[in-house]
């Protein structure tokens, strides 16, 4: 008798940079470890900005899906080619994979709920995707199958004194920031501000870990997985929270602030830049903080969320 495949739905673009894409990937990667037959369907082939193990397959259709196979569906339903193995009857198991909140919405939901659209079961990766999907979309209990970060990709360098920003978001609110900085703040304007987006995760993780602060710009995140990188990188950090970054974020392990307190994050750069310079104890404080949270995120705390998941559902490794 053939295994039960849990396949993951990934049709996105190769070149289309996101965390969903890429927590897609590891927690398939995960399950080959525990003993699943799993893999992710990704059409355009195996994404350009990142590497990855997890098994990967471009051309499956409707009619190759088994009724034992376990289909994970990603929360933006809309997406071109879902619909046709949304509309499977033959006994599969459908889950979705809430990962962000704010792209829950689309013309299926909230029409319907998922239940009512033929899910078997959600879950999500955050505490924030969790009580969304609990107060607004009434799913009753939603696991949590939190991210992680590698440490061996995302860890410090030698230092330089540099700020780095991943502007994929936020990009008019991370140029009025700098602005800001250099008009208030003269005395570090010989201090670089790296702005970079399009990068691939490696290249990303290098410049973490050589660079002493991260302005960090979540806006509107189920989590915010650049933020907690950085924080394992090394990286001092400071910057906007986007809602998701709530559930990591403190006064210790960083300087955080919502989306429209842009002057009250310039001063804030500019105080880790001085205090980073100077070397001055409290850094030193913030960034073990920092690591210390990141650490909580570990794949071995996935993996078992994972298992303990896809084993209640009475899925389980080998079968």
């Amino acid at each position: 008798m053939a295994m039960r495949r849990i396949i993951y739905l990934n049709p996105f673009s190769a070149t289309n940079i996101t965390g969903g894409i890429k927590t897609a990937h590891r927690q398939v990667e995960l399950l080959c470890e525990l003993g699943y037959s799993a893999f992710v369907w990704q059409p355009a082939g195996d994404a350009a900005w990142m590497t990855s193990k997890a098994p990967l397959v471009r051309r499956l259709a409707p009619g190759d899906i088994r009724p034992e196979d376990v289909l994970i569906f990603p929360e933006v339903l809309h997406v071109e080619g879902l619909h046709p193995f949304m509309a499977l009857r033959n006994g599969c198991l459908k889950l979705l994979f809430c990962q962000n909140q704010f792209y829950a919405f689309n013309d299926l939901v909230p029409r319907q709920s998922y239940e009512g659209l033929g899910f078997d079961g959600v879950f999500c990766c955050s505490v924030a995707s969790r009580d969304f999907l609990r107060q607004v979309l009434h799913v009753k209990d939603p696991a949590i199958i939190p991210c992680f970060v590698d440490p061996l990709r995302f860890r410090p360098h030698p230092k330089k004194l540099q700020v780095l920003a991943i502007a994929s978001k936020l990009q008019d609110k991370a140029y009025f920031i700098a602005q800001c900085l250099r008009a208030k703040h003269r005395d570090v304007q010989d201090v670089p501000l790296v702005f970079v987006r399009d990068k691939s995760e490696d290249e990303v993780a290098r410049l973490m870990g050589e660079s002493a602060v991260l302005l960090a710009l979540g806006n509107r995140e189920s989590f915010g997985l650049v933020a907690l990188e950085a924080m394992a990188a090394g990286c001092l950090v400071v910057g906007f929270h986007g809602y998701g970054g709530l559930e990591y974020a403190d006064r210790d392990n960083g300087l955080w602030f919502w989306a429209d307190q842009e002057e009250a994050v310039a001063d804030a750069l500019y105080r880790l830049i001085v205090g980073a310079r100077n070397g001055e104890v409290w850094t030193r404080a913030m960034t073990a903080a920092a690591s210390a949270t990141a650490e909580r995120y570990n794949r071995a705390r996935t993996r078992d969320a994972l298992l303990g998941y896809f084993s209640a559902l009475g899925v389980r490794p080998g079968a």
